[in-house]
């Protein structure tokens, strides 16, 4: 085996065994330090064969580590790495782990565990998580379904694990036998988690009905998670900081359905886009939060004590439960926006953004008894003036969504009012009669930041038509009108190629947005249908170059019509078409 390891480049840092049921070696995996190459540290398997030692694997299914002592444990515990399971027998807890890591859970033989108890221990990483729920599955399809526990342990940095975890209690003076109590201890205390396989059911006769509990009576419920979108400087934010002012003191709510006399409360608040000491904090004193109850995570721990690291859902989301235990008064948790603490999450996935983010998101409302108010940008969709739909992403956004508040200007104000009447919209509220919309405008506070102030002014337009933006009195054009102006006045003074007629079209669609290609398509087709415009090919060139001009206006010194003094171009009544030449594109 010596002259492999020689041949694989690098040190020997250690070797585990891996061995069948009756205790013979199948294949062993090789540590290797120094190695050449990209990767300096290496995990090599080598095989036993009847010819001697080979590098790679066995084939079939790869035996779990340490198998042999495994059928007499009645609790095994599964983490992530040879060294660790070591650590653990050595504290007296059985261990086992599959070979190759976090990604490798399939190319092992998990029956030994059947109907046992599997406490599963994952690295504190998104490696870790990866491992636990590749390891879920597969016990998932054992034909005797082991009970499983889940240890996410109280460690800090990127990447730590069970070794970090005992130097710490030893360097603290904790014994071994005392690590293991404590290890017991978070198993016992660990929820039970179902394989994937499983279904959980519930007996309604076991359920006490309750009634849905509220943050804001009415309007924003609690156990819950509510969306917040909406355009771009339709003060999403300072909506939410108005909530979370009103939650830290117990102020009366702007429609004054529960009076005075609510408890003040504690709130939560990742916010990404603000910048905390010039935005966030004057922004919520302003709106005059109590902001000694207002905790902004400002993000996670890493092995540099100097730096931190984006909040992620996936990651994270129970230590924010953690920290509203230890608050024990949170009423209110805001996210904003969602889409900056997605980890991996793909925004466009519904499975994805079901299982890796609103799941966990509903679980902590649930769990705490708060409001989560998640806030979320729309998509860049503007033809599209559905306001559910330009939530936008996924589907799951709006639909695994009780309540769906959508924030947009005032249509009817004047396109030049610099501080526009700003509404909010339930466009979804599932869980009695919808509110009614509520309006506002920006007032600066004497320290220079903006808040919001309530008005009484009725709202008499939908969501869609504030989506839009336009003001309600005037004749709101369709994209293909807005397309056939600009196609007129582009082409007022002088013809255009196509190539360049279309560039500018495209210009067009990315800066004003009034129209899109399509209409503007469309509106090239209407215009020609009608004779209004011109489209000829210049003869004599090739590759074959075509022109666009009004029929109203001259045309091009090349072009000549056959016949009709006086003609400029072939729509031209005067004009004399060949009949053997298309009257449409010239061909």
């Amino acid at each position: 085996m010596a002259h492999l390891v020689h041949n694989l480049g690098g040190n020997c840092a250690g070797t585990w065994a891996y061995q069948d049921a009756a205790g013979d070696e199948v294949f062993r995996i090789v540590r290797l330090d120094g190695c050449r190459g990209a990767k300096p540290k290496q995990y090599r398997p080598l095989r036993r064969s009847i010819d001697g030692w080979h590098i790679g694997d066995p084939p079939g299914l790869l035996p779990l580590y340490g198998l042999p002592e495994l059928a007499g444990a009645s609790t095994i515990w599964v983490c992530e790495g040879e060294k660790c399971v070591e650590i653990l027998r050595d504290l007296g807890l059985m261990a086992t782990t599959n070979a190759h890591g976090a990604l490798a859970s399939d190319r092992t033989d998990w029956t030994p565990l059947a109907d046992k108890r599997v406490v599963v221990c994952p690295d504190h990483d998104a490696a870790g998580d990866r491992h636990t729920k590749g390891v879920l599955e597969n016990l998932g399809r054992l034909s005797s379904v082991p009970t499983i526990n889940i240890v996410r342990l109280p460690v800090t940095n990127e990447g730590d694990d069970i070794e970090q975890f005992v130097e710490a209690r030893r360097a603290s003076g904790v014994s071994g036998d005392d690590i293991r109590r404590e290890l017991e201890h978070l198993a016992d205390a660990a929820p039970f988690k179902a394989s994937t396989e499983e279904l959980v059911i519930v007996r309604l006769s076991d359920v006490t009905p309750e009634i849905q509990p509220y943050m804001w009576e009415g309007r924003i419920p609690s156990a819950s998670c509510t969306l917040l979108g909406g355009r771009q400087s339709g003060t999403k934010n300072l909506f939410a900081y108005d909530l979370m002012a009103r939650v830290t003191t117990g102020s009366p709510w702007p429609d004054d359905r529960t009076g005075p006399g609510r408890r003040p409360a504690s709130t939560i608040l990742l916010e990404a886009e603000e910048h905390l000491e010039s935005s966030i904090v004057p922004r919520l004193a302003a709106a005059g939060a109590d902001l000694s109850r207002v905790h902004f995570i400002k993000g996670a721990p890493t092995d540099n004590p100097d730096r931190t690291r984006l909040i992620s859902i996936q990651r994270d989301v129970e230590g924010i439960e953690r920290l509203a235990g230890r608050l024990g008064d949170v009423a209110l948790v805001v996210v904003s926006p969602i889409t900056s603490y997605l980890g991996s999450v793909e925004q466009n996935s519904n499975e994805q953004v079901r299982n890796e983010i609103l799941h966990p998101l509903k679980t902590l409302a649930e769990t705490v008894g708060c409001a989560v108010l998640i806030i979320k940008h729309p998509n860049k969709d503007w033809r599209n003036n559905e306001p559910l739909e330009r939530i936008g992403g996924s589907a799951a956004w709006t639909e695994a969504m009780r309540c769906v508040v959508f924030i947009g200007n005032d249509p009817d104000e004047p396109l030049e009012e610099k501080n526009p009447r700003r509404c909010a919209m339930w466009i979804k509220f599932s869980i009695g009669l919808t509110p009614d919309p509520l309006s506002w405008k920006i007032f600066v506070a004497d320290s220079g930041a903006p808040t919001i102030r309530y008005l009484s002014d009725p709202v008499n337009f939908s969501a869609s038509e504030m989506l839009v933006g336009k003001r309600r009195n005037e004749e709101r054009k369709s994209k293909r009108e807005f397309a056939a102006e600009w196609i007129a006045e582009t082409l007022a003074d002088s013809p255009m190629t196509a190539a360049a007629l279309n560039d500018a079209a495209m210009t067009a669609v990315e800066e004003d947005r009034q129209f899109s290609m399509d209409a503007f398509e469309r509106a090239r087709k209407d215009m020609r249908d009608a004779r209004r415009l011109v489209f000829e090919r210049k003869p004599g060139i090739d590759p074959a170059e075509w022109w666009y001009w009004l029929a109203d206006k001259a045309a091009p010194d090349w072009f000549v019509v056959e016949g009709g003094a006086g003609a400029t171009s072939a729509n031209d009544p005067r004009a004399r078409v060949d009949p053997q030449t298309c009257g449409t594109c010239g061909s």
